[in-house]
This record gives structure tokens, C-alpha cells and sequence, in this order.
């Protein structure tokens, strides 16, 4: 009993439960364009329930199905008011932000002035996100 009174062999525990966790959820730096997913959802939803493209044997059929739908996402650029935010990735696969993501591109969308000029010309907006994949959502630590 007097080694718990002191806490080291839960402090031990402790320490090494949590260095574990960090080292699942590596934080990685993504490169893509920003693209306004209430849009571009709309194009790959259709695209992905089509009974061919999941009826397809060959993975590269599937992959190349999958970034047919990514590229509808293309046209979706980033406005003002857009409240739903993705990461059209450089592999052409697009990736929805989480809630805490789509706040934290909102807030730079409002800051960088850049981004504002790129925004009311049209053009698309080149981000690099530092973030974790989280199944088929990408959890945003920062993004620039």
C-alpha cells in the first residue's frame, strides 16, 4: 500500500495509457483545395449509390469511380457563407472536416485575405490542413 499512497505504479499506468493513445491518432499534414461540402456532397452521394461503380470487381474501377465523384466536388468552391468544409486531397479523394474543423475554416475563410480575393474571383482555395484521419472525417487541428 505505500507505493499507492506515493502514486508512481499509477502514474506509470497512467503515463504509458497515454502515450499510447497519442501514437494511434498521429497528427499529419494533408495539401489540397478547400471545397464547400453541402455542394460537393450532393455530386458524390449520387455518384457513390450507383450499383455499378459498387457492383465493380476491380479496385481501380472503384478508385477511379471514387475520384469521378471527388472531382464533382471540384466545382464547389468555398464561399462566404459556406458552413460545410472538405479537403479535396492531392490523390483527388475528397474528405469532410468535422465540426470543430468546418468552425476553424470558417474563422480562416473570414481572416485571410487572400483566401477572401480567391473567394470573390472564383478561384479554388489551396489549404494545407494539419489534422487525423478519423474514418471518413478529417479531425482539424489548424489549417492554413
Amino acid at each position: 500500500m505505500p507505493s499507492d499512497s506515493k502514486g508512481n505504479p499509477k502514474d506509470m499506468k497512467d503515463s504509458k495509457a497515454a502515450s499510447a493513445n497519442p501514437a494511434e491518432m498521429k497528427t499529419s499534414m494533408f495539401k489540397g483545395i478547400l471545397v464547400d461540402m453541402s455542394c460537393a456532397g450532393q455530386g458524390s452521394a449520387s455518384t457513390a449509390t450507383s450499383p455499378a461503380a459498387s457492383a465493380t470487381p476491380s479496385a481501380d474501377k472503384a478508385n477511379s469511380a471514387n475520384r469521378a465523384a471527388s472531382d464533382s466536388g471540384s466545382s464547389c468552391n468555398v464561399s462566404a457563407n459556406s458552413k460545410e468544409f472538405g479537403l479535396k486531397m492531392e490523390d483527388g479523394k475528397t474528405v469532410p472536416f468535422d465540426l470543430v474543423g468546418n468552425q476553424r475554416a470558417q474563422d480562416a475563410v473570414k481572416n485571410e485575405k487572400s483566401w477572401n480575393k480567391d473567394i470573390s474571383t472564383n478561384k479554388p482555395i489551396h489549404a494545407k490542413v494539419s489534422g487525423v484521419m478519423s474514418g471518413d472525417h478529417l479531425i482539424v487541428a489548424s489549417i492554413h
